[in-house]
This record gives structure tokens, C-alpha cells and sequence, in this order.
């Protein structure tokens, strides 16, 4: 019985992986149209907050290093920033560290001291 949640845990995180890699096509395709027709993308704004951490936190296990540090939430936002700037929130306040909000995705997927 202690194995069905496990079982569902990991089908969902399956499931976000589809969703991470069909929308990650959807995007070059869009881009590669747009491109072609010498137009910028528009910015699809389908996902609300809950999806849009989840798409996140799946990137992040799935491109990051087995031992998650904190410099590390530096790096992948720089990825984010480059490849799916549509998942980094757009407003933010004068002075805030860009990171802050990512941080507060990922939180408890990273610790906050290098291991040596």
C-alpha cells in the first residue's frame, strides 16, 4: 500500500516531463515560424503559477547536478533567462535579486552551502 504513492509521485513527474518537453517544442517551433516570417514571438501565457512551478522544479531535477547548491539556482536561472524566459516572472521590484523568486520555487530542491 506504501507504494502507490510513490507510483503516482513518479507518473506525475513523467507527466511533467511530457508536458516540460512538448512545450519546450512547441516553443522552437514557434520560434523557427516567427523567425522565418521575420516577427518575435509572442509570449504564451497559458500556465497559471501552480503549473508554471512545476514545469520549473521538473527543469531544474532534470538539468541539474545530482548535489543542488545554491550557486547552482544562479546558473539555472541564466539557462531559464536564455531558453524558457516565459517560466521567470516579469514585474519585479527595484533592487530584488533576480534569483529571489526561483529560490522560492526550488525551495527545499537545494541546499545553501557548497558540499566540499
Amino acid at each position: 500500500m506504501l507504494l502507490q504513492p510513490t507510483l503516482r509521485r513518479q507518473s506525475e513527474h513523467v507527466g511533467l516531463i511530457r508536458l516540460t518537453n512538448f512545450l519546450a517544442l512547441a516553443t522552437q517551433i514557434c520560434e523557427l515560424s516567427c523567425a522565418s516570417l521575420g516577427r518575435e514571438m509572442p509570449i504564451l501565457r497559458t500556465m497559471n503559477d501552480q503549473q508554471r512551478r512545476a514545469v520549473i522544479r521538473a527543469l531544474w531535477t532534470e538539468h541539474s547536478a545530482p548535489t543542488r547548491t545554491e550557486p547552482d539556482v544562479a546558473t539555472f536561472h541564466g539557462w531559464l533567462a536564455t531558453h524558457r524566459p516565459d517560466l521567470l516572472p516579469k514585474k519585479r521590484k527595484k533592487g530584488d535579486d533576480p534569483c529571489q523568486y526561483l529560490k522560492a520555487d526550488l525551495l527545499g530542491l537545494y541546499t545553501t552551502a557548497p558540499t566540499e
